[in-house]
């Protein structure tokens, strides 16, 4: 019962909140309905005139998990993380090590199915002592670049690239 028993309903491509948990019974309604967490604040909109994009929808993302920010890296480190975009899939990820004026394509693994995250890495020798801003996008699968701007998870989900400083010794 902690996960929706005795029915749980998934909509491919939408955050959580979107997802009906404890599902007790069905009704079909001629308006818009506004379920716990859009009371909340959370969008229920389906389209932003402003910006084109579909909310709700699962932002593209690329995350880097590994160095951790600040880390004094060697010779040669390898840069790793993870992409979703959802139903969408993901077809690549790039990595930048200067701070995003020049890209250059990760390694990206297969994915599990067409809704799990894809694994990725980047074998990076640093060009020379000091501090290095590394920066991830991703593309999905049907050719979109990620969002650049960072956006808070509320009320849209998150957006924003991913970024740390590593320091070579």
């Amino acid at each position: 019962s902690a996960h929706g028993y005795p029915a749980r309903i998934i909509v491919p491509g939408l955050y959580g909140m979107f997802h009906a948990k404890w599902l007790t019974k069905i009704e079909a309604t001629r308006g818009e309905y506004l379920g716990y967490w859009q009371q909340k604040g959370w969008t229920n909109s389906d389209y932003d005139v402003n910006t084109g994009q579909e909310n709700g929808r699962i932002h593209t993302t690329a995350i880097i998990a590994t160095p951790r920010d600040g880390s004094v890296v060697g010779p040669q480190v390898t840069i790793g993380g993870v992409a979703f975009a959802g139903d969408r899939g993901i077809s690549s990820v790039e990595v930048s090590t200067d701070g995003g004026r020049t890209w250059t394509a990760a390694n990206l693994y297969p994915a599990k199915s067409g809704l799990t995250w894809r694994l990725w890495t980047f074998l990076w020798t640093p060009p020379a002592s000091g501090s290095f801003r590394i920066v991830a996008r991703a593309v999905d699968g049907t050719g979109t670049l990620q969002v650049s701007t960072p956006a808070p998870p509320f009320r849209e989900g998150s957006a924003g690239y991913d970024s740390i400083t590593l320091l070579a010794g």
